[in-house]
């Protein structure tokens, strides 16, 4: 998921998590052996840092390609989507963008990247979603997933059912350079934001075989 530092990330939320996602099959439907349609590539997406004063927001945050790479090391998986994304820091060639809305789609068959806007409720909301697409087709469906290391959010294990399902494959001490940011100058490269205020974990829930 530019923000001209962190100070601008929500606040912790210790309320239980009381939010479900759409269901996961929502949108175009998908037959049990083939995979849902790829989302559609937007010419140019809608970011919603275009919506604030200073030109960034909590959601262009995109994390370092030397970092996703070792994530995908570490846990085998080879995202094909990036359920969080634009045109300019999507880590898989397809990707969902503010306008198309993962949120509205059909997760089951995807082997997936998730870098959401670091919003709570959102997060929560993710991982439910996550959990349906994968009971409904196990053997096809992976996910890997970032969030901070909030303690008391609605989207930890002991608040958040689903989000109890994954595994924490990797968690980066606070104060690590982890994240980039869109340049000023939007002709110019996109620049490191400020090291991290808190720890930030990476979850994995893996394809399994039915059984």
């Amino acid at each position: 998921p530019s923000v001209s530092d962190f100070d601008s990330d929500v606040a912790v939320q210790a309320t239980p998590c009381t939010s479900r996602p759409l269901d996961p099959d929502a949108g175009t439907p998908a037959g049990p052996s083939a995979p849902p349609a790829p989302p559609a590539r937007d010419a140019r997406p809608r970011m919603a840092a275009e919506q604030t004063p200073g030109g960034h927001d909590n959601t262009d945050r995109a994390l370092m390609k030397h970092h996703y790479d070792f994530l995908l090391s570490l846990s085998g998986e080879s995202p094909t989507t990036d359920l969080f994304a634009s045109a300019t820091n999507s880590q898989c060639e397809s990707f969902y963008t503010v306008d198309t809305d993962c949120m509205k789609a059909n997760w089951c068959h995807l082997s997936a990247w998730a870098n959401p806007p670091f919003i709570p409720q959102l997060i929560a909301s993710v991982f439910c979603k996550m959990e349906a697409a994968y009971r409904k087709a196990p053997d096809t469906t992976s996910f890997l997933l970032i969030a901070p290391v909030w303690p008391g959010a609605c989207y930890n294990p002991g608040q958040c059912p689903s989000a109890a399902l994954f595994q924490v494959i990797h968690t980066w001490e606070a104060g690590t350079v982890l994240f980039t940011k869109p340049n000023d100058n939007p002709n110019l490269p996109r620049v490191a934001m400020p090291p991290t205020r808190w720890p930030v974990s990476v979850y994995h829930l893996p394809a399994s075989p039915r059984v």
